[in-house]
C-alpha cells in the first residue's frame, strides 16, 4: 500500500519496530534491510528485547528518513521475510 505523504513530514526521525523469531539473528536481518534503504550514519541505534518466554525478539531501530521511498522499501523488504512476524 503506498504511503500517504500528507501524514509524514520528511526528513523525520523514525523508530522502526520489528518482532521476529528468537532463533533467527533478527539484528542482522533488520540491519541488512535497513542498510539497503538508509545510509549508515542515519541508523542511530538498534536495540533488542527478548519476549518473556524467549520465543521471540523485538528489534527497535532509530532511523533518520529523508523520503517516502525509504519507508516503503523497508516495509516491503520486511514483509518478504518469513521470520519477521510483525513490523511497525
Amino acid at each position: 500500500m503506498p504511503l500517504d505523504e500528507t501524514l509524514w513530514q520528511f526528513p523525520v526521525d523514525y523508530m522502526l519496530k520489528v518482532i521476529g523469531r528468537a532463533d533467527v539473528d533478527m539484528v542482522t536481518l533488520v540491519s541488512r534491510i535497513v542498510a539497503n534503504h538508509v545510509e549508515a550514519q542515519h541508523c542511530h541505534s538498534i536495540k533488542t528485547r527478548p519476549s518473556r518466554n524467549g520465543n521471540y525478539v523485538a528489534v527497535s531501530a532509530q532511523l533518520y528518513l529523508t523520503h517516502k521511498d525509504q519507508v516503503e522499501g523497508i516495509y516491503r523488504d520486511l514483509s518478504l521475510q518469513r521470520d519477521v512476524l510483525w513490523s511497525l
